[in-house]
């Protein structure tokens, strides 16, 4: 199993193919709504590095971040799976959706995260650019 701190190690590698960060992206999603295979888990990581490193996929946030709110609004029963998290926490911040931010935050702590996983977290949001996203939120 692909962890965070693999995703975030694994960050500098280069991608054969340029369209595998957008079929990642597209898949992502699914994953949101309900998969819970070891296969779309690695695609959310997928999806989480390659967000991290491409900013034309930017627009593909608004969209995550929704699926992310609806998977948590229909599995209100832990375990909230860790690598949605972080995508959940990490396109919040991006769009400076500072309730959903929030939200991910408190899903943190109810999802006991390891201590290694706790930093990996603030690593991750301390890794944002200052400066805005604008892509188009999805309400």
């Amino acid at each position: 199993m692909i962890s965070i701190g693999n995703v975030l190690a694994m960050e500098a590698a280069e991608d054969p193919e340029d369209n595998l960060a957008l079929q990642i992206l597209a898949d992502a999603p699914a994953y949101c709504y309900g998969t819970n295979s070891a296969n779309g888990r690695t695609h959310a990581l997928w999806a989480l590095m390659q967000l991290r490193r491409d900013d034309e996929l930017l627009p593909q946030l608004a969209p995550l971040r929704y699926a992310c709110r609806l998977w948590f609004e229909r599995h209100v029963v832990p375990p909230i799976p860790t690598e949605l998290l972080f995508m959940f926490a990490y396109a919040s911040m991006r769009l400076e959706c500072i309730e959903d931010v929030k939200l991910s935050l408190v899903l943190a702590h109810r999802r006991r995260l390891s201590l290694s996983q706790q930093h990996d977290l603030i690593e991750l949001l301390n890794s944002i650019p200052d400066e805005p996203t604008h892509a188009t939120p999805v309400t």
